[in-house]
Formats: C-alpha cells, structure tokens, sequence
C-alpha cells in the first residue's frame, strides 16, 4: 500500500508552471473586444500553430524534471487564449509520461462544473499512471467556468463541496454504493480505478483570498494555496484559521497549528544567452507570449497567533 505524499515541514518546495498560453494574440487583436474571454472570436486560433506551442511547452515538463524541480503545477481555463489547457486531466497524463519523480500538483479541476465520478475515475487513472504522484487540487473555478457550464453562479459552492464529497467517498468507500444528494444522484457508483495513494492523493484548495475558503480547507485539513496574491495577504489569510471559535478544525480534533498553508510566488524567467541551457531557453519565441513562471508552494505546520 502506498502512503500519501507528504507534505513539506522544514523546507520550500519548488514547482513549475506555465499558463500555456496561445502567443500568437496581440493587444491590436484584443482591442477590439469587450472582453478577451468569451467576447474574444475562437477564429484567432490556428491548431497549427497550438501544435507547435503545445511541444514546446511540453518540452519543458521534460526539462524540469530533469534538472530537479520538485514538482510541475498544471491548471485548466475556458475560453480564454491565454491557457490552452481546457482540461486539466489531459495535461497531468502528459506530464506522468514526460517525467520520472517530479511530484505532479492538479490546481485544479472545477468540480462544481463536472461530472464528481468522471473526476474521481481519471484522477485515480492518474494516480496510477504517474506511480503515486498526483496532488488533486479542487477549485471552484472563475465566473466564466461557472457561465460556460450553464450552471447558476449561486449553486457553485454548495456544488462544489458536495462534489468534494462524493469524490472523496470514491475514492474511500468499497463500491458499489448508492448516493443521493442535493445536487447529485446515481443509483450505483462503482469506481473500478482507485488511487495508488491511500486513503487518497493529497487535495490541495486554490482560491484567491476568500478568508470563508480558507475556513473550509482549514476544516478539512486541506493546504490553502492563495494564487497570485500578495504575501501580506497571504499572512492575513493565516490568521483566519486561528480565531476561534469561528473555526470548525477544532471540532473535527484538528489542531489549527497543524493545518499547512501554501503560497503562489511568480518568478518571471528571463532568456539567457544562447549558450546557456536551461528551462529560460526553451520558451516559445511567438510574439506577445508571456514568459513562463515557476510556482512556489511552502507549507508549514506552525501558525502565528491571531
């Protein structure tokens, strides 16, 4: 039986991760648009051209294990041509081919919009793929995944923590099992694949900066990872977990100063000179393509008092 990834304790992890955006899109492009997302025209992309980015990108997976990184962070986006990556799962089954050890961080899937036994059935697929080396992060996704899905905007909490449920039980419970909720019913769920990792793959809960979030990792004993946000606001998130008695850890017999936190530091990578070989010179040269960025994830077992 394989144990769960462990979670850092005394050191800073350190994973790659690139949007995999389409570079081919300039602001004269943009401009025309109300928005760059769903009022932007998909007659701007050449699947040509996408294929060459996607290698490139590709490439780089390859590279970063190579040279030692701990681990590769991928995501998905909808309609938006800054991430080619509609699906996360997709991405994550390449990256398990391409490398040997880095460990590989899903942030995430959007499993209020989805399908929770799809989801459970091909992150444990992914599991098993990679040797044990998934970490399946669960977002609640954007306002434009909540639209492109069809779904009411309101439903998307209550959606997305009922489906983390129902994977979670996926993944711990013998089926078959009959389930019946709010907004999920099957008169059988019988997962034949099931994670290497027991009970499952560590679940990691992006977000960016809901302190009611990071309540609900905190409850769940999940890493709150704060994406994009300013360290003084990442430190304030902290302090959220350690008031109590908002805070429902306590009564699940979780101690609040072992509840780990994760920050998203952006570290822009620059061209080096042609003779240097390193990640930096294998970023896609279109024009207008943002340079790749690395990701920081740091947990720790301590909080400062509130």
């Amino acid at each position: 039986m394989m144990q769960q990834l462990p979670r850092p304790k005394d050191k800073v992890e350190v994973y790659w991760f690139s949007e995999q955006p389409y570079g081919h899109v300039t602001d004269a492009d943009l401009e025309k648009y109300e928005s760059g997302r769903l009022g932007f025209p998909n007659t701007h992309f050449d699947p040509e051209k996408a294929h060459v980015l996607y290698n490139q990108y590709h490439e780089q997976y390859a590279l970063a294990d190579e040279v030692g990184f701990d681990g590769i962070m991928s995501n998905e986006h909808h309609a938006s041509y800054w991430c080619m990556k509609p699906s996360v799962n997709l991405d994550a089954a390449v990256i398990a081919k391409l490398t040997k050890r880095a460990k590989i961080a899903i942030l995430g899937n959007v499993i209020a919009v989805n399908d929770p036994i799809r989801m459970a059935e091909e992150i444990a697929m992914l599991d098993c793929y990679s040797g044990g080396r998934i970490i399946s992060g669960f977002v609640r996704g954007t306002a434009v995944e909540t639209l492109q899905s069809g779904i009411d905007p309101t439903e998307n909490r209550e959606r997305f923590e009922e489906a983390h449920d129902l994977i979670i039980k996926c993944w711990t419970t013998p089926g078959p099992f009959r389930y019946e909720g709010k907004y999920y019913q099957y008169r059988a769920i019988n997962p034949w694949v099931l994670p290497m990792q027991k009970p499952h793959p560590d679940i990691w809960f992006p977000g960016t900066g809901s302190p009611e979030s990071v309540v609900w990792a905190a409850t769940h004993g999940h890493p709150y990872m704060n994406l994009g946000a300013l360290v003084d606001t990442t430190q304030w998130l902290r302090k959220c977990i350690s008031i109590p008695p908002r805070t429902s850890a306590s009564s699940l017999g979780r101690s609040t100063s072992a509840i780990s936190c994760a920050a998203w530091l952006q570290i822009p990578m620059r061209r080096p000179s042609s003779s240097g070989r390193s990640l930096c010179g294998r970023l896609p040269t279109a024009s207008g393509a943002p340079e790749s960025t690395t990701t920081r994830p740091a947990t720790s077992p301590a909080r400062p008092s509130a």
